[in-house]
């Protein structure tokens, strides 16, 4: 029987670990749109802090990696549209 004692607990690991999904899946959507030679997008996310960690990539260095490899894919096309329900950017 497999047993264990969480000691520590924190909010911050679940939220990190959300928009680490976030960040997985944009990226995910975004490779496709690329292999589909779709060359105008538009984004419209669930959160906003997947946008702003991909806007503010130096204000989030635990996803360094990861934004850098959306951003790459950002410059591979010709317009990306980012809209929060109500607007878009």
């Amino acid at each position: 029987m497999l047993s264990f004692t969480v000691e520590l607990h924190s909010s911050y690991e679940i939220t990190m670990a959300i928009l680490t999904a976030e960040l997985r899946c944009l990226e995910w959507a975004l490779r496709s749109m690329k292999d589909l030679a779709y060359q105008e997008i538009v984004v419209e996310p669930d959160f906003h802090e997947p946008i702003e960690a991909v806007m503010q990539s130096s204000e989030w260095p635990r996803f360094r990696v990861l934004l850098q490899r959306i951003n790459a894919l950002c410059a591979s096309f010709a317009s990306i549209f980012i809209c929060d329900g109500v607007c878009c950017l």
